[in-house]
C-alpha cells in the first residue's frame, strides 16, 4: 500500500509539474510580448484561441523594428528563463518540496524546447506567428529556421545532450552520467522520474 501511495503521489506531482510548465510558458512568453507592447504604447487586447493565448498589438503604431522586437522577445524570454532555471538548479534541488522541483524540471524542458521547435517547424502551420515579425529584421527565413533548428537539435541529438543531462541530474538530485545518452524521451524517463530511477 505504501508503494502504491507513493506512486500515486509521484504521478500527481508529474502532472502538476507538466500543467504548471505549460501555464508558466504562456505566462513568460506572452508576458514578454505584453511588456513590450505596453512599453511601445501599442497594446490592444489579449486573444484566447484554441491553440493558445496571444497578445495583440496595434500594428500601425509600430515601426518594422519595433514589431520585430515585439515578436522576438517572447522566445528570448522563455530561453533566458530556462537557462536561469538551469543556473539556479543546484539551489532548487536543495529544497525538500518535491512539487516545486517537479515544476522547475518540466518548466525547464518546456521552455528549452517549445519555442525553438515552434520557430523551426510549427509556425508554418499556424500562420507564421512570431516568425512574421522576426523576418522584418531582413533576416532570411531559412537562416532563422536553421538557427532555431540547431538549438532544437542540440537538445535532442545524443552527442549534444550534456546540457539536458546536467539539467536532469541537478533537478532530480543525482549525478549526471559522463556516458553518451539516448534521445530526450529516454533521458526524461531516466532523470525526470517517469521511470524507476528517479522519483520526484
Amino acid at each position: 500500500m505504501a508503494g502504491l501511495k507513493e506512486n500515486m503521489q509521484s504521478n500527481m506531482r508529474k502532472w502538476i509539474g507538466l500543467i504548471a510548465a505549460v501555464f508558466l510558458y504562456y505566462l513568460i512568453h506572452e508576458g514578454c510580448h505584453f511588456a513590450v507592447a505596453m512599453g511601445y504604447g501599442a497594446f490592444e487586447k489579449v486573444r484566447i484561441m484554441v491553440q493558445g493565448v496571444q497578445v495583440v498589438v496595434k500594428k500601425e503604431l509600430l515601426t518594422d523594428l519595433q514589431m520585430a522586437i515585439f515578436c522576438a522577445v517572447g522566445s528570448a524570454g522563455t530561453l533566458f528563463t530556462a537557462y536561469m532555471l538551469v543556473f539556479f538548479s543546484v539551489r532548487i534541488t536543495k529544497s525538500k518540496n518535491k512539487v516545486m522541483k517537479a515544476v522547475c524540471y518540466y518548466t525547464t524542458l518546456v521552455l528549452l524546447l517549445l519555442d525553438p521547435l515552434y520557430l523551426t517547424i510549427i509556425y508554418q502551420f499556424v500562420g507564421g506567428g512570431d516568425m512574421n515579425g522576426i523576418l522584418l529584421l531582413n533576416i532570411p527565413e531559412k537562416a532563422v529556421q536553421l538557427f532555431f533548428g540547431m538549438v532544437t537539435a542540440g537538445q535532442w541529438l545524443p552527442d549534444c545532450q550534456k546540457n539536458l543531462s546536467v539539467i536532469s541530474a541537478k533537478f532530480s538530485g543525482i549525478r549526471a552520467s559522463s556516458k553518451k545518452t539516448g534521445c530526450l524521451f529516454q533521458k526524461i524517463r531516466t532523470f525526470g522520474g517517469i521511470g524507476k530511477d528517479v522519483v520526484f
